[in-house]
């Protein structure tokens, strides 16, 4: 993806907006770095070329709209001191809760999530996945009194990121699934655990970065395209055991912050919760198999659809690969310490 200039200063404050939240002390600070992020992410979303984008973009912008607003009264109900009785106390943290799982396309507000990828380029897509759900999942340690509804849309976007990948061939539709499912993880990470959620968020964002990475140099869209996809042996097998990882499978690094997670809950008596998340994980890996599946044994067919692929970026691609499993690794030594 080519960066424009306008492109590169929104990126810049689009990070910056997420380490203004971090350091704000007051809800309407947040609520003001929340709405700086928004206004920055839209030029990302939109294109002069392709009116797909625009639509998007409008989609993206009315959603994550309504969910401010029904943020910033919550936050209002919670100040004033009129409001200071039990019933709008609770009222209030119920609209924080659900701005936030609307914002962060969680259950039972997933809806637009799915809906939205198809429009968008990977980058777009891989931002949208990642950096773009930290501050509603960060503002989630404020709110933590609720913890039957976080723990119930937790498991609910886990069940859905699962069954809703696995009939689709579409990769962005498949990575927004396992979007919505890995949310249902990171929102307990982030109420019981900093420590977990911080192993956990960086592994996504390192493995997201990295399938975003490949699908956008091999013009790769759908299941499909993988009949077509020739690449070196090192690279699908790299690319297969990264998809095990991602979706948890032991010893693999990414299994280790989701045991993490689960002895938490285990020691919580969160029997229910547990094997929910457990079965979603397993959903997820078979969706993964899939795209394994296709990559591995239709791989040799003649056809080349690529018009463009050069050596030398697949072999830095390969490099860059090996360097990001490198880095996993080290979660395998540190979780172990951790336990």
């Amino acid at each position: 993806m080519m960066f424009h200039s306008y492109q590169l200063l929104f990126l810049m404050i689009l990070f910056l907006s997420i380490l203004f939240q971090i350091s704000s002390s007051s809800w309407f600070s947040i609520w003001m770095s929340m709405e700086m992020n928004l206004m920055t992410f839209i030029p990302f979303l939109s294109s002069s070329e392709n009116q797909l984008y625009n639509e998007g973009s409008m989609k993206y912008f009315i959603i994550q709209a309504f969910g401010s607003v029904m943020l910033l009264i919550g936050w209002m109900i919670s100040s004033f001191m009129i409001f200071s009785s039990f019933y709008f106390k609770s009222m209030s943290y119920v609209m924080l809760l659900l701005a936030l799982f609307l914002k962060m396309g969680a259950a039972p507000f997933h809806f637009w999530f799915p809906s939205l990828v198809n429009n968008l380029s990977w980058f777009s897509l891989f931002m949208l996945m990642t950096w773009q759900k930290l501050s509603p999942l960060i503002m989630l340690m404020y709110i933590n009194q609720w913890m039957i509804l976080i723990s119930l849309s937790s498991g609910v976007s886990a069940l859905i990121g699962g069954i809703g990948g696995l009939n689709q061939i579409s990769l962005r539709k498949i990575f927004a699934y396992s979007s919505i499912g890995h949310i249902g993880w990171l929102m307990m990470c982030m109420i019981l655990s900093e420590i977990i959620f911080m192993f956990y968020i960086s592994f996504y964002f390192f493995m997201m970065m990295l399938f975003c990475l490949i699908f956008y140099m091999n013009f790769i869209s759908t299941l499909v395209q993988f009949f077509c996809y020739k690449s070196f042996f090192l690279e699908k097998i790299i690319i297969m055991i990264s998809l095990f990882s991602l979706g948890g499978l032991p010893p693999l690094s990414g299994f280790f912050p989701k045991w993490m997670l689960l002895n938490e809950l285990l020691l919580m008596k969160m029997w229910m919760l547990s094997l929910i998340l457990l079965l979603s994980s397993l959903m997820n890996l078979y969706y993964y198999t899939r795209i394994g599946y296709s990559l591995m044994m239709f791989s040799s067919m003649i056809f080349n659809l690529f018009l463009f692929k050069p050596k030398f970026l697949n072999k830095v691609l390969i490099y860059f690969v090996l360097y990001l499993m490198l880095i996993s690794m080290i979660y395998i030594p540190m979780g172990m310490w951790l336990m």
